[in-house]
């Protein structure tokens, strides 16, 4: 076929998966479910990878598709060596397409762990030993293998790659793992066991989420194994002090910092008509100045509007899951997480929802940004001096 009728084809297979998302969503919306998910079609077949190898806004919403449909129906969900119609064949197939854009693996892989843990661990495990992978898959490949407390074989696994992660991988990790109480006991008995540093235990995003599981003389535990370490408060005021002197030292490049405002900011926060609704829009951020700015990046709870709060959600299951709260559909919770995305929690399934002092922002964007990229981007940061938004 020719180039015209591929991009047609491509155009209307986008516009039906974005209409079935909606549709999906709307039955989640409603409380009502589907028959069988095996008569169900969600764009995930081999003959379709293609079209969204080229497109992958359109292959996140199919993700999507796949991470709502078990909610939606009443089939027994896949599980190892059972004969059950629900399959989660769709995720696992994206987690291991290569060729797909890394984000879009990273989102497969996660529903894949969330919903069948036996599958996912194989998987994963693979994908972690795999020299061809790219760095970012095999990075999403370990955080969402946090997310499994039981790993089996492939926990010895797990534990050696993540002791020799990168902090920022290390504390997204401890995040995933505090999101279920299994995991929340196992992240501490870790540190106890010096194999992840005890310092995960400082950061906010965290602690909220080990409150969240309702541990056992959480406090005194956190205080023994903590013992020594500077208080988080004091770190953060030398982080600060640090890159302002790398800042006044460093000839910055704003064409840089644009890049990487859209690479690490854009999800959420928007400048002009560019980048996302969820947080606040940053149109005269500049009029700041450098020590606020700096303070609103390294340690984004210390001045936090009471719009943009984070909340912790318990579910019935014992999950926690921290984000902003966004909208209520109907009899489904809407809240995005620290990276932008959306997730969607039906309101029969939340035990508690409460609000936080903290700010949704990650609290480890020093660790994610190196010092070099942090300059670029405080640069275009304060080239922003006007208040309003350009016009259309």
């Amino acid at each position: 076929i020719g180039d015209g009728e591929r991009k047609m084809e491509g155009a209307l297979f986008a516009q039906g998966v974005a209409m079935n998302r909606a549709l999906f969503r709307g039955v989640q919306a409603s409380g009502r479910k589907f028959g069988r998910a095996g008569d169900i079609e969600v764009g995930a077949s081999e003959q379709q990878l293609p079209l969204l190898r080229k497109d992958p806004a359109t292959a996140r919403l199919v993700v999507e598709m796949m991470d709502l449909l078990p909610a939606l129906t009443d089939d027994v969900w896949s599980t190892e060596g059972g004969t059950v119609r629900g399959s989660t064949s769709g995720l696992n197939r994206f987690a291991k397409a290569a060729g797909l854009a890394d984000d879009v693996r990273g989102l497969a892989m996660e529903s894949l762990a969330r919903h069948d843990a036996p599958v996912a661990t194989k998987v994963l495990a693979e994908l972690l030993q795999d020299t061809k992978a790219s760095h970012g898959v095999r990075e999403r490949a370990l955080l969402a293998l946090a997310r499994i407390t039981d790993r089996g074989q492939a926990n010895d696994l797990f534990t050696t790659t993540l002791k020799a992660a990168p902090y920022r991988v290390m504390t997204a990790a401890a995040i995933n793992m505090a999101s279920t109480k299994p995991g929340a006991e196992a992240l501490l008995a870790a540190t106890k066991a010096g194999t992840l540093p005890a310092r995960l235990l400082q950061e906010n995003a965290i602690l909220e989420r080990l409150r969240g599981a309702n541990l056992p003389e959480l406090d005194q535990q956190i205080a023994m194994l903590t013992k020594g370490l500077p208080p988080l408060d004091q770190r953060l005021a030398e982080l600060i002090k640090k890159r302002s002197m790398a800042f006044a030292s460093t000839k910055p490049d704003k064409a840089e910092g644009t890049k990487l405002f859209t690479k690490h900011c854009a999800a959420c926060h928007r400048i002009g008509d560019q980048g996302g609704k969820i947080a606040p829009q940053l149109d005269g951020i500049g009029l700041r100045g450098l020590e606020r700015l700096l303070e609103d990046t390294l340690d984004p709870s210390r001045n936090v509007d009471q719009a943009f709060r984070a909340r912790v959600i318990t579910t019935k299951d014992e999950k926690t899951i921290t984000g902003l709260m966004l909208r209520t559909e109907g009899q489904t919770v809407v809240v995005a997480d620290g990276e932008g995305k959306e997730l969607r929690i039906p309101t029969q399934d939340i035990e508690q929802n409460r609000e936080t002092m903290l700010s949704p922002m990650p609290a480890n964007f020093g660790e994610v940004i190196s010092e070099a990229e942090f300059v670029h981007l405080i640069a275009y940061l304060l080239d922003q001096k006007t208040v309003e938004p350009p016009k259309k």
